[in-house]
């Protein structure tokens, strides 16, 4: 409640660019008065914290890093990275990347291209994903974490992703799921009438997972359906700030 209340006012009085420079400053400046501790990690940032801080949203809650603002699915993709592939890429491109993420894997990674096309993330470049200008074969690996839910063209944006991939390149997708069919309506245009039926404002469908793997594997992609977060024990999900059900679609070629 104190991190909400103090957010809050801050975004009330700081603009939103400043607030932009200032966040890393400000974030550290509450984790070390308020959130350090031993209970839970983010391997975004390698913190050791007290508590994660839940974020509530009309979908559901999330899991935030105090320290770097990691959430629940960018912890999760970074340990995907490190411990199941884990190899030497050499061209990767990772759209509309989470700002700890940004910060980590441009440092870290040669050759790191970040995506924005709405220029709401940290981004080196701002292409639409129906119209990208790369050449083919090019990226060993893509990123594309919630995204596609955001496009009405979805084929043509996975068609694309196709092309740019190397052969045994990896494309990792997360998308919002529901049981059943994907449901989608692009009749639908109003703001709160998407919220209400595809879970956010700006979202176009909510996809069934069949039906996503179906559509990844006519396109061409070898999929594989992964629940990480259930490789780890009750425990270790806890410790990491995970939420159950975010599957990573794999896809290689």
């Amino acid at each position: 409640m104190m991190y909400k209340s103090i957010k809050k006012i801050y975004l009330f009085i700081i603009p939103r660019k400043v607030h932009y420079k200032l966040e890393p400053l400000i974030r550290s400046f509450l984790y070390f008065l308020f959130y350090r501790g031993d209970d839970f990690y983010c391997p975004i940032c390698n913190s050791r914290l007290k508590k994660f801080i839940t974020i509530n949203f009309k979908s559901g809650s999330d899991n935030s890093c105090p320290k770097c603002g990691s959430l629940s699915r960018t912890r999760l993709l970074l340990l995907y990275l490190q411990k199941e592939i884990n190899a030497p890429f050499h061209e990767i491109l990772d759209f509309s990347p989470h700002r700890s993420l940004y910060n980590l894997l441009s440092k870290t990674k040669e050759n790191y291209i970040a995506n924005d096309f709405e220029n709401q993330f940290h981004a080196d470049t701002h292409y639409d994903i129906t119209k990208l200008p790369f050449e083919e074969k090019k990226f060993d690996l893509i990123i594309c974490f919630h995204v596609l839910e955001h496009i009405t063209n979805d084929n043509k944006a996975i068609n694309n992703l196709f092309k740019i991939l190397k052969n045994k390149g990896n494309l990792l997708i997360q998308v919002p799921l529901k049981k059943g069919k994907t449901y989608e309506d692009n009749s639908i245009t109003d703001p709160k009438i998407r919220e209400e039926k595809f879970g956010q404002s700006d979202h176009v469908r909510i996809y069934g997972k069949e039906d996503l793997k179906i559509k990844l594997k006519d396109i061409g992609f070898n999929i594989k359906i992964v629940d990480y977060a259930e490789k780890f024990d009750l425990k270790e999900q806890k410790y990491y700030g995970f939420k159950k059900g975010e599957l990573i679609f794999h896809c290689t070629k």
